[in-house]
């Protein structure tokens, strides 16, 4: 419902551990950085312009991988 918040998370086994977590919201046309930093949370306000796929890039120093894409409605997350 529009004025709530949802919360995702990065979870990473990654050897070496993570250092920096990179979150990105893809819409039909463009992705957007959305936030970076060493922790894997990202918390959303959940209105109109939030709305989209998310997506968390993990990075060690030996590589970066990213994870599924979460799709973020105002009818509440959808995994």
């Amino acid at each position: 419902h529009s004025g709530d918040s949802v919360t995702l998370t990065c979870s990473s086994d990654a050897n070496p551990p993570v250092h920096n977590y990179t979150w990105y919201r893809k819409t039909e046309d463009e992705t957007v950085l959305q936030d970076t930093g060493r922790m894997p949370n990202l918390t959303l306000h959940l209105v109109s312009s939030a709305e989209g796929l998310y997506h968390c890039e993990a990075r060690n120093k030996v590589g970066s991988k990213n994870s599924t894409g979460v799709r973020v409605s105002l009818a509440g997350p959808v995994q």
